[in-house]
Order: C-alpha cells, then sequence, then structure tokens
C-alpha cells in the first residue's frame, strides 16, 4: 500500500512514527498520525467550513493543541499534576539536562503500527480509490482518520471543529479537483 503514498504522505507516516516514539508508545496510534498530519501540513488542510477562526488563531487544530489534549489524558501526567508536578515542565529538564532524545525511549528501528491505525491507513487507501485519485497524500490521510473516527474525532472536536463537517470539506476539496 505504502507505494501508492506521496513523498509527502510518507513523511507524515515516518513523523507519526515519531511521534509515538518521543512518547515512549510501542506502537503508532491513530493520534499520532494525526499530531504529524497538524505538525507537517498547511493549517489550510484544517479550515473547518463555517464560521470564521477567530483571530490570531490561524487554526483551531494544531500539533501542540493536539498534544495538550493527549497529555491532558495522560494517567501519568493526572498523577503528577495532583502533586502540582507538571509532566510537560519535568519533560523539558529533562531534555534541557541531557539532550532533546533524553525523553524519548531507546528503542531503534520502526515502532509498529497499531491495529486502529493500519484500518485507517486502509480507510485513506478506500478514499483514494472512491476520489479516483491516484496517490494517497495528506488529504486522504485525514479523511481515512475521520472516517475510522473515535480518539482522532474526538480530538478534532476537543479543538472546537465538527468533524463531520471537516470530513465533508476536505472530500470536496479534493472532488474540484
Amino acid at each position: 500500500m505504502f507505494e501508492r503514498f506521496t513523498r509527502e504522505a510518507r513523511r507524515i507516516v515516518e513523523a507519526a512514527q515519531q511521534e509515538a516514539r518521543s512518547v515512549g508508545a510501542t506502537h503508532v496510534r491513530p493520534e499520532h498520525l494525526l499530531v504529524a498530519l497538524a505538525d507537517r501540513c498547511s493549517p489550510l488542510l484544517f479550515f473547518e467550513a463555517g464560521p470564521p477562526v477567530p483571530l490570531g488563531d490561524p487554526s483551531p487544530i494544531t500539533a501542540a493543541k493536539l498534544r495538550a489534549h493527549l497529555a491532558s489524558e495522560d494517567p501519568d501526567a493526572e498523577a503528577l499534576a495532583t502533586l502540582g508536578i507538571s509532566l510537560a515542565d519535568v519533560r523539558r529538564a529533562v531534555e534541557h539536562a541531557f539532550g532533546p532524545e533524553a525523553w524519548a525511549p531507546t528503542c531503534a528501528g520502526r515502532i509498529p503500527f497499531a491495529p486502529e491505525t493500519k484500518r485507517a491507513l486502509e480507510k485513506a487507501l478506500r478514499e483514494a480509490v472512491e476520489l479516483h485519485t491516484r496517490r494517497i497524500g495528506a488529504v486522504e490521510l485525514l479523511l481515512g482518520l475521520l472516517r475510522h473516527g473515535d480518539v482522532v474525532c474526538t480530538l478534532i472536536a476537543r479543538c472546537g471543529v465538527d468533524p463531520g463537517a471537516l470530513y465533508q470539506r476536505q472530500r470536496a476539496s479534493i472532488q474540484q479537483l
């Protein structure tokens, strides 16, 4: 399947593996792919059709916002927060003292995809086929993630964007080409 991925989509998948590695995950999960998409793609990819975005906030969905939402659900972060300690501050201090890769686990090579990530990638392929596009790019990856739903749609909704409207808008943008 990866032979159909554009160069950009391959970089996003590699960035998702790095994202998973940076948080100590044993598998690349759909939320890692979403963070990589938000980090690597134009903010325009994530604009929602509908009311204008408030000034000063060019995109309601950013990698930083997604990471913050994911960190707020981390049980380790919650346990430390009850003691008045910020996991993000601890991470920054460790990286400052020992280097940028100090927090990352020492696993070399590729991190495997979780089953739900594989299903989201398969849905991205289905989107490309349905839309008669020859390649899978960033938009098809996003559509596959949105079609898969679950954690990704919850994260997008927490950023103030309707996942269904985002799906329809992105799909329409491809159909117009």
